[in-house]
């Protein structure tokens, strides 16, 4: 269930710190604290009397600065809560579940849904000013939707997603354009790995319609290492001995905010619930080469 107070958590195994923003926006980081006290705050339904109980008073704390714009820049990502209202949450539910294009589906349960841009809901969602808000303050005015793709985890489609980054975008039809390379279709799309560059540009919001807390499945990350460029498979594997891994736990209603080079992952999810996620990705209207068209958008 939401929390009345708590915002978002999140733990440094490194450094044994939580942090922990609350709902008033203010952000506070807290030394020396066990990993498990950390687990139970998750799994903890009254996150308010959890922390007030275990952690207030307990362990040496320091306010630290909460901005998503800082936040994506030192790690990579940034929770933002409550972006849509409970009522918008059921109507984009909906309307997804009504969209019968491009859509993945076992033992008749929907797991994926592409080309959600064609939906004038989805676009208006896009273009709204709580969204737009989070991602013209990084990508600037020309910011504009480019992608939209829906996921969830069900008891029949519930498998880990590896460690990664989101190297491929999609666009209207293929060239030969050098350095742009593992040119594949998707549902009878042309997609592509640009150079790094144009991904270090991008911004990609994932609007979450269900609550997600650690047993449902949720996105990790591991921060900062949208910094280090393409990441060839080797060294994906000795950054997961180097950089510690943080669990993205959200309420309906919260995005996570995050850049496409960022390594993340999730686990199967151990409670047979729903876990929505819109995911959205931005781009500057003119950041395509001439003649290379958005496929979506």
């Amino acid at each position: 269930m939401p929390s009345s107070v708590i915002g978002h958590i999140a733990y440094q195994e490194s450094r044994s710190e939580l942090v922990v923003t609350f709902v008033s926006g203010k952000t506070y980081a807290y030394g020396l604290v066990p990993k498990r006290i950390y687990e139970d705050f998750c799994r903890s339904g009254a996150k308010g009397n959890f922390f007030n109980a275990h952690i207030r008073d307990r362990y040496p704390a320091r306010r630290i600065k909460s901005d998503p714009t800082y936040e994506l820049t030192a790690r990579g990502y940034a929770i933002a809560r409550r972006v849509v209202d409970s009522f918008l949450v059921l109507r984009l539910i909906e309307i997804v579940e009504a969209f019968a294009h491009h859509r993945s589906e076992r033992n008749g349960e929907v797991y994926g849904v592409r080309d959600l841009l064609a939906l004038e809901e989805i676009r208006r969602l896009s273009e709204a000013g709580p969204v737009m808000s989070l991602v013209q303050a990084v990508v600037g005015a020309e910011a504009r939707a480019v992608r939209g793709i829906f996921f969830d985890k069900t008891p029949a489609a519930n498998w880990p997603v590896q460690w990664h980054q989101d190297l491929s975008i999609a666009v209207t039809e293929k060239k030969e354009i050098e350095n742009w390379q593992g040119w594949s279709l998707k549902n009878g799309i042309p997609h592509v790995q640009p150079p790094t560059a144009l991904l270090e540009r991008m911004l990609t919001v994932r609007l979450h319609l269900d609550d997600c807390g650690a047993d449902n499945g949720p996105l990790k990350v591991r921060p900062g290492t949208h910094n280090s460029g393409r990441l060839p498979r080797e060294r994906i594997s000795e950054l997961a001995t180097e950089v510690p891994e943080e669990i993205c736990c959200l309420d309906a209603g919260d995005a996570l905010i995050m850049r496409p080079l960022l390594l993340h992952a999730s686990s199967p999810a151990r409670k047979a619930h729903h876990r929505r996620v819109i995911h959205l990705e931005f781009a500057p209207a003119d950041l395509l080469p001439p003649g290379l068209h958005w496929a979506f958008g």
